[in-house]
């Protein structure tokens, strides 16, 4: 199994080769160091630098061996998927090796569609799913969140704003929390999964904008979000 690492802006700070790997260049990655980062989160920063930057291959492929190494099935397929869909056809050595080699990790009716779109490089054969970013999969996944809020609003602000999560939609999920932390103050876990997202997305400005609601409407902010005062403090002096 490969280590767990941490998605870094600059590809040339490390490199490393892994030996039996079928992908041909290297994978930089670094080292995760991070007691305390939670997988799932490990995962969503991996999807955001696909989503922000899909044109960069090495943030497809540490996508791909993260999902690969962890056991995320319909992830891994919807990594290769996305990998494809920005590929355009090009690389065709790639989507191939790097097929094979994840191939044992993906059911029968998603390798069935891998190896009928690697037979004719159509775009139109590329079928997403729920984890997909590029592809109908994704689009369909998110109409269905957009008009279940809607519909429903007896909805749990939580299972909400992680299922916008799951789907990239970042600044819905933080918006969705936002707004659930001042009516429900109470549900302090909602500071927590606000905190990761803007901590993820480097939003200084928002957790500024943020914290000066809460102290406004005089509802308690917990230690963690009080630690994170000095780390946004350094990114603003950075920026």
């Amino acid at each position: 199994m490969l280590p767990a690492y941490s998605v870094f802006e600059n590809e040339k700070e490390a490199g490393i080769n892994y030996v039996g790997s079928a992908i041909s260049q290297e994978v930089s990655v670094v080292a995760w160091t991070d007691a305390e980062q939670a997988p799932d989160s490990l995962y969503r920063q991996l999807v955001y630098k696909v989503r922000r930057s899909p044109e960069r291959l090495m943030c497809h492929l540490q996508r791909i061996h993260y999902c690969f190494n962890n056991k995320l099935a319909e992830q891994l397929y919807a990594a290769l998927i996305d990998l494809f869909y920005v590929l355009k056809g090009q690389g065709v050595g790639l989507s191939e090796r790097i097929s094979t080699e994840v191939s044992v990790a993906l059911s029968e009716e998603e390798l069935l569609k891998v190896h009928t779109y690697l037979a004719n490089y159509d775009e139109t054969l590329l079928i997403g799913n729920r984890y997909s970013l590029f592809t109908t999969g994704q689009v369909n996944a998110s109409c269905i969140i957009k008009e279940a809020a809607k519909v429903n609003t007896e909805y749990d602000v939580l299972t909400l704003a992680r299922d916008y999560v799951e789907y990239s939609q970042l600044d819905q999920a933080m918006d969705v929390l936002e707004a659930g932390i001042i009516d429900m103050p109470e549900r302090l876990e909602l500071q927590s999964e606000l905190l990761e997202l803007y901590t993820i997305t480097k939003r200084y400005l928002s957790y500024k904008k943020m914290t000066n609601q809460l102290q406004n409407y005089q509802i308690d902010i917990t230690t963690e979000w009080q630690n994170a005062a000095k780390y946004f403090a350094e990114l603003n002096d950075d920026e």
